[in-house]
């Protein structure tokens, strides 16, 4: 797997490389067209693709097609999905099956592998779902080594084969039972006590004796324990989406965005012996409590000892958002030994933590904020007698599309219009039917009694921002768009 790893996370390797290493291995009856399928543009994809080109193809056995797209450098990929749809129309003109590698010709440390899959009984629909892996140097590349390392076990490779080694399902799986087991790993430290799986069941049973200087910090109580671990657990797994985004560990004078993407595991290794020892309260709590809950001005230069553990003189963010608030529970003082963290931050830093806002068609395969509430629902004890569930996000889109096409249908009598708009983002409004669905769309108000996680106001969220971009273009970022919903909902 080590081979396909390095493949994946170096940067663009080339048709032919992918060719070689990838195709032919995987897909033995691919047949190399690579130098004599450049496909012609039409001028409105230029805009978007500077070359698209088919690499090769399978036509007995299990059908598939594979092409290289060199999309231009200037493109935002979330805001040229309609083109992107169009181009990948061409790629699966006679196929149900595409592997499409996007890249950039100046950006070659970021690339994309993507499977699309076109169901029989929709083959004359407008649209396939896609599933995408993030590549390069920047990105955790274990996961879609491992899945094509799969394909490359079988004699014979079916449609649900592919589904099933890009679904993002066994990803979440994977990672939350790696997530509950270092979970479990820091409770036991200190309490002596581990959740067993017993008849199907967890149960807890004592497994070694408490540690005593730190079971006393807690007055014997275990679920104390247990909340203080998940507390700093989510913290920690939050904070791997945020430098995801770049926002940590920005040097001075730079811009936010470009931090350092594997901030938390460097700042644990530059620490010294003494800080590594007592991680907790030496680094973390200082990056919780005196930096992302405290304003430090617009240039929001980290404290003076956070810089010293890094290395070097840094900006981080302040956050007002509650999570990094000190309470009681954060008081207790616990003593984690270092290798705890280096167990955590080797784990986390295994996957890849997407930030981009995918819907279910369109899937980017990582570790999305969506796993944030999959943890809340799972680690929460007794949460389903208490009504707490987290809802799938297919549900959250498929509800949040319904309500909005229901909305806007009341202000235009086209419904067949509207809700081709709402499913496809491709208008085929009238002039006054355009201003009087933006209009709505800007208008809206949008309430949930039972906010829980956030699920269904960031679901309609998404829905909106991606209407309203339908039709204004490039005249408003997605900032803006997103600020104007925010402060008027």
């Amino acid at each position: 797997m080590q081979d396909l790893r390095t493949l994946f996370e170096s940067e663009y390797p080339g048709k032919e490389r992918l060719f070689e290493a990838l195709i032919k291995p995987i897909f033995s009856k691919a047949k190399d067209t690579s130098l004599t399928d450049e496909q012609v543009l039409a001028d409105a994809d230029k805009k978007q693709i500077k070359s698209f080109s088919i690499i090769a193809q399978v036509r007995g056995g299990f059908p598939i097609v594979f092409a290289d797209v060199e999309l231009q450098d200037t493109v935002a990929l979330k805001r040229s999905r309609v083109n992107i749809q169009n181009c990948v129309r061409k790629v699966m003109e006679n196929d149900s099956n595409a592997i499409i590698f996007f890249h950039f010709t100046d950006n070659a440390k970021e690339w994309r592998v993507s499977y699309v899959h076109r169901a029989e009984t929709n083959r004359n629909s407008t649209s396939a779902k896609r599933y995408t892996y993030l590549c390069g140097p920047e990105h955790a590349c274990r996961t879609v080594s491992e899945r094509f390392e799969t394909l490359k076990g079988l004699a014979t490779i079916k449609d649900e084969d592919m589904i099933e080694a890009f679904s993002v399902e066994p990803l979440s799986k994977d990672f939350f039972e790696r997530y509950r087991e270092q979970y479990a790993d820091l409770v036991e430290y200190i309490s002596g006590k581990r959740f067993v799986k017993k008849g199907g069941k967890f149960v807890e049973e004592k497994t070694k004796n408490a540690n005593g200087s730190f079971k006393n910090a807690f007055d014997g109580d275990d679920k104390a324990v247990r909340d203080f671990v998940k507390k700093m657990m989510g913290r920690l797994v939050f904070l791997q989406f945020l430098q995801k985004k770049g926002w940590l560990g920005v040097k001075t004078g730079n811009e936010w965005g470009g931090g350092d993407k594997n901030f938390l595991e460097n700042l644990f290794k530059n620490a010294d012996k003494d800080v590594q020892d007592d991680f907790l309260e030496q680094a973390l709590e200082t990056l919780f409590f005196k930096t992302l809950n405290t304003s430090r001005g617009e240039e929001a230069i980290a404290p003076k000892k956070l810089c010293n553990i890094y290395g070097s003189s840094i900006r981080i963010p302040y956050l007002n958002g509650g999570l990094f608030e000190e309470d009681e529970l954060d008081r207790k003082k616990v003593k984690f030994k270092k290798e705890h963290f280096a167990s955590l931050f080797e784990f986390f830093n295994q996957y890849n933590f997407t930030i981009d806002e995918t819907d279910p068609d369109d899937t980017e395969i990582g570790v999305d904020p969506e796993m944030l509430g999959k943890i809340f629902e799972n680690l929460l004890e007794d949460n389903k007698d208490k009504g707490a569930f987290y809802t799938p996000k297919e549900i959250v889109q498929y509800m949040c599309r319904e309500s909005l096409i229901a909305y806007l249908s009341e202000k235009i009598p086209a419904e067949e219009k509207v809700r081709n708009f709402v499913l496809t983002h491709e208008p085929s409004f009238t002039e006054k039917e355009k201003a009087d669905v933006l209009n709505a769309l800007l208008d809206v108000k949008v309430c949930d009694p039972a906010v829980g996680s956030g699920a269904f106001p960031m679901g309609m969220l998404n829905e909106l921002l991606a209407c309203t971009q339908a039709l204004t273009g490039e005249a408003k970022s997605r900032a803006e768009l997103k600020k104007h919903r925010l402060l008027t909902s």
